[in-house]
């Protein structure tokens, strides 16, 4: 009887009429006709694997689609799979999961592919698994003729490329897809290399055709890395695409002949927002418009590079034979020639063509910075608006009037992108809500009222004296932790569990920490354990977090690898900022963001700051900052270190002050070295000629030197007077008013602590 009722199900489906389970459209698809419409019921289907393979036809393909465009939602440990012949997936929603292997959509079966299929009017959203360090795509297109179109996918979070065309045999080749009229939302920066939003091809492909046309597509805030679209193969169209505040570029990676037009990228003087770079030969970069783009470098408006001479397919490949006309750029701030000029890249461009194009930039002198001999190019007919208006070279003609002369008229609208039906959650809490949650003194009280908390909410440490917990604080969410104000002390947070080598608070995944005028005693109780870190992060997060520590005092931290602060492997913060904190009396590091130690360009933090803090009697780092590898994909970490005082801080044989290993944007100014890395350096780093390193305004006193790769980094005055300080007793290192070093300072202020912030409450 089950047997009948089901087989009556299916055919009233295929009739147009009765909704199926996806189990139902699975078996339904085997004896589909061409022409055929399977109507999957809402709902939601969790844990599945949808294998939809069928013989339909590229003219009247059988069609799976859900009974409402977005009500099949698919979630948990789910994937789907697309092969056979002409069949068409509409309207399902992926969310809540992820791929348990392999990529969430493939348009393959086992060794079948799919040609002649279409998935549209679908979306993909957080099917992102545990772990940011798990290597996966989203979205894997296999075979010939397929079709990816009216889609919305937003969010992908972990390590690979959002979506690929894959070239990897012959079946695969001259395929002539086409991504068309997508959505792609948010990608948060990843930290390393794996985060492009589309690739077509790889390396080994990079001579082979794939003919792929992307066009009319929407990219939104695609951060992941500096290649937003990454061409690695040939005979690609990449067409009439907005690209609008993404920080990362059009990348012509690898293969040749290749034609960009049409395309609009919208900065808004966004960091990092890029245009089209170019590599390898025959390229066709013709009518695109170029606005308010702020990125340097790889990440440049426009960046030409320089090739390898007889270049592996993975390196670089000399850009010969290439035009670009009738392109605009308005107020973009670099347009670079022979980028990435170095040792091994010394394969100046051949002839090149720029034509007919309009660099307007009344804000700069120069229209190009050219990094090598420009023998190669050749300019006709340009129009510049430079700074003086007089820019006089052959090729090149200045031009009256304003940016408003060459404004946008028609391009693709984010609302012409994307799933009709679908609209992006709403983000969690990213302001305080005002309510205040008020805690006294007590075992486990703090625990108890981060537990019960919103995101949003203020607890507020009322009284003096010790705040004890006997287990981990688990941060998910956005909160405020602070002591009150006007107490005489801080309120002091320890531990006295007995279960070791845990933090007191571990932010995961949606966590956002502010923490104000508290202090960590890390000295364990007898019979109790100590903590290992007083912050640090889940050993394994999907997303992104920050920390914002004021006004806080750690010290007893007294085990070689405890630290007050502790960034985990595979996590990423967005922002950490230590601002008029004091660390002191301790055997590790005090910051310590230094987990990733792959080599492979991989790091741990955004943006680091260091403000008007002091550090005393650190065995290891007062900072840690950790990036390994040689990887040019990303602009990260960027660090300031301003105002602080290290005192008596790692001593030890080849130790140092502060270890900047590979950090790619970094100001340390206005700091004060006493008696620090005496038997290495104060400052070490490991750079390199590229990155924008600056050391000014310093004082090394009885300290180790500021040790540079390429002995570069100091470009402002260093000084060598012994430091006054108020009160070695109250750990009070500012400066008395008879130091030499009270003006010193890059802001006419104290070499040092600013007095007028740092711990403003009264010390213990």
């Amino acid at each position: 009887m089950k047997k009948i009722l089901l087989s009556f199900s299916i055919l009233l489906s295929l009739c147009g009429g009765a909704q199926m389970s996806l189990t139902d459209a699975m078996k339904a698809l085997q004896r589909a006709k061409p022409g055929d419409t399977i109507v999957v019921a809402n709902g939601t289907y969790k844990d599945v694997e949808i294998n939809f393979v069928a013989k339909g036809d590229a003219a009247k393909p059988v069609v799976v689609k859900a009974q409402t465009p977005g009500g099949v939602i698919i979630s948990g440990q789910s994937s789907l799979r697309l092969a056979g012949v002409g069949i068409e997936v509409n309207g399902f929603y992926f969310t809540n999961g992820y791929a348990p292997k392999g990529s969430a959509i493939e348009y393959r079966f086992g060794n079948e592919v799919a040609n002649n299929c279409r998935i549209t009017n679908c979306a993909i959203d957080d099917f992102n698994p545990p772990s940011r360090d798990v290597d996966n795509s989203w979205i894997l297109l296999y075979g010939k003729n397929n079709r990816f179109d009216h889609n919305s996918v937003v969010g992908k979070l972990n390590q690979g490329v959002t979506f690929a065309v894959i070239l990897d045999e012959e079946r695969n080749l001259d395929n002539h897809h086409s991504i068309d009229h997508n959505y792609f939302g948010e990608r948060p920066i990843l930290g390393s290399n794996g985060g492009e939003t589309t690739r077509v091809g790889t390396s080994q492909s990079a001579f082979k055709s794939s003919r792929t046309v992307i066009e009319n597509n929407f990219f939104e805030h695609c951060n992941g890395e500096v290649e937003v679209i990454s061409i690695k193969s040939c005979d690609n169209i990449i067409r009439n695409n907005t690209f609008y505040e993404s920080a990362g570029v059009l990348a012509l990676r690898h293969g040749n002949r290749n034609l960009v037009e049409g395309n609009v990228f919208i900065g808004n003087n966004k960091p990092n927002t890029g245009g089209i770079r170019v590599i390898n030969e025959g390229h066709i970069i013709r009518n695109n418009h170029l606005e308010g783009l702020a990125g340097d470098r790889f990440f440049a408006a426009l960046a030409i590079m320089n090739g390898v001479p007889n270049s592996l397919p993975n390196r670089y490949n000399q850009v010969k034979d290439v035009t670009i006309e009738n392109n605009i750029w308005i107020n973009c701030d670099n347009i670079q020639f022979c980028v990435g000029k170095d040792n091994e890249r010394t394969a100046k461009p051949e002839n090149v063509l720029l034509k007919n194009n309009v660099f307007f930039n009344r804000n700069k002198a120069e229209v190009y910075t050219a990094y090598d001999d420009l023998s190669g190019f050749k300019f006709v007919n340009n129009s510049v608006a430079t700074k003086s208006g007089k820019f006089n070279q052959k090729g090149f003609v200045e031009t009256k009037g304003t940016s408003g002369k060459f404004a946008l008229k028609n391009y693709t609208q984010r609302d012409e992108c994307g799933a009709s039906w679908y609209r992006q959650p709403t983000k969690p809490a990213t302001a305080l809500n005002g309510k205040r949650i008020s805690v006294a003194p007590g075992q486990n009280a703090l625990i108890v009222a981060v537990q019960s908390a919103n995101a949003g909410d203020v607890i507020e440490l009322s009284s003096e004296g010790e705040y004890l917990v006997d287990n981990n604080i688990d941060v998910n969410k956005y909160l405020r932790i602070q002591g009150a104000k006007n107490l005489k002390t801080k309120p002091v947070i320890r531990y006295n569990g007995t279960k070791g080598r845990g933090s007191i608070f571990t932010i995961s995944d949606g966590g956002v920490l502010e923490m104000n005028n508290l202090a960590f005693n890390d000295e364990a109780f007898d019979g109790k354990a100590a903590a290992s870190s007083a912050i640090s992060t889940a050993t394994a997060m999907r997303g992104h977090y920050s920390a914002y520590i004021n006004n806080c005092e750690f010290y007893n931290f007294q085990e070689g690898g405890y630290a007050p602060f502790k960034a985990q492997r595979t996590t990423f913060a967005d922002s950490l900022i230590f601002t008029n904190c004091l660390f002191r009396d301790m055997s590790g590091d005090a910051i310590s963001i230094a987990a990733e130690k792959q080599d492979d360009g991989k790091y741990n933090a955004e943006y680091v700051e260091v403000k008007n803090c002091a550090f005393y009697k650190v065995l290891g780092y007062a900072l840690d900052l950790y990036r390994g590898g040689s990887d040019e994909s990303t602009t990260g970490p960027t660090l300031l270190v301003d105002h602080c005082v290290l005192e008596d801080v790692n001593n030890k044989e080849r130790g140092a002050g502060m270890r900047l290993f590979g950090v790619q944007n970094a100001t340390v100014k206005n700091t004060l070295f006493s008696n620090t890395g005496r038997g290495g350096a104060s400052l070490r780093f490991d750079e390199t000629h590229w990155d924008k390193i600056a050391v000014t305004n310093c004082n090394l006193y009885n300290s180790g030197r500021i040790y540079s790769f390429w002995g570069k980094v100091v470009t402002g005055p260093v000084f060598n007077f012994k430091p006054s300080y108020r009160s070695f007793a109250t750990h009070d290192f500012s400066l008395q008013s008879s130091s030499p070093l009270t003006t010193k300072g890059t802001d006419g202020d104290a070499i040092g602590l600013q007095t007028n912030n740092y711990l403003t409450t009264k010390k213990r």
